[in-house]
């Protein structure tokens, strides 16, 4: 009896000794999946070094196109301000000059109307004088 009863301990004991080697070959293939995603990872990271290196070296090359961009915008909205300048300054001219003549027509009118207003008052009054 007591020999039977060891050999269910130790079946016990082997099955519990098994199902811990089972946890630990999962969990070692697990270790190793992570180790090959590391791997892919450095792997890719240099990749992305040498891209960023060629990057940087493209972007000095840009910066210069970037600055002489930059500048032609700036000159042509200066352009296009300082033409809305003149095309305001001569609009201003015209509108100046037309509103000049136009006063002075109309003063000139005046005039007129009192000349005539005051020939016909001596007209009137030489009338009455006769």
């Amino acid at each position: 009896m007591r020999l039977a009863c060891d050999d269910l301990q130790l079946q016990g004991t082997f099955v519990k000794v098994k199902s811990k080697v089972n946890e630990l070959t999962a969990e070692t293939s697990k270790l190793h999946k992570e180790i090959d995603n590391f791997n892919q990872r450095t792997l890719s990271t240099c990749s992305y070094e040498k891209e960023l290196k060629a990057l940087l070296e493209r972007s000095r090359i840009y910066k210069v196109y970037c600055k002489v961009i930059h500048f032609f915008h700036m000159y042509m909205l200066g352009c296009n301000y300082f033409w809305m300048l003149c095309e305001g300054i001569y609009l201003h001219t015209l509108i100046v000059v037309a509103v000049q003549q136009l006063l002075l027509v109309m003063e000139g009118e005046e005039e007129e109307e009192e000349e005539e207003q005051e020939e016909e008052e001596e007209e009137w009054i030489s009338k009455q004088t006769l």
